[in-house]
């Protein structure tokens, strides 16, 4: 909640901006994440911990290769540095 209350102050007048698509659009994807860490918590503790530290540890490298494979978004060599 003190989250939400944080990032709610600067994201507020850019609310003003977003049409009924746009707000339509922020509210699925805003439900696919928190679906995704609800799911991702209930999967995390019914593991083992040695398990919950690879499955947490492979989101660093899934993530970039899996925006090239769907999106197209290539890395740069900082970015693979840095995770």
């Amino acid at each position: 909640m003190i989250a939400v209350a944080t990032l709610a102050v600067p994201a507020v007048p850019r609310l003003g901006t977003l049409d009924r698509r746009g707000l339509a659009a922020a509210a699925a994807l805003g439900a696919l994440l928190a679906a995704g860490y609800g799911l991702q918590t209930a999967g995390l503790e019914r593991t083992t911990v040695a398990s919950t530290g690879f499955v947490t540890g492979m989101y660093v490298v899934l993530t970039p290769l899996l925006a090239l494979a769907l999106f197209r978004i290539r890395s740069t060599a900082e970015g693979w540095w840095w995770a």
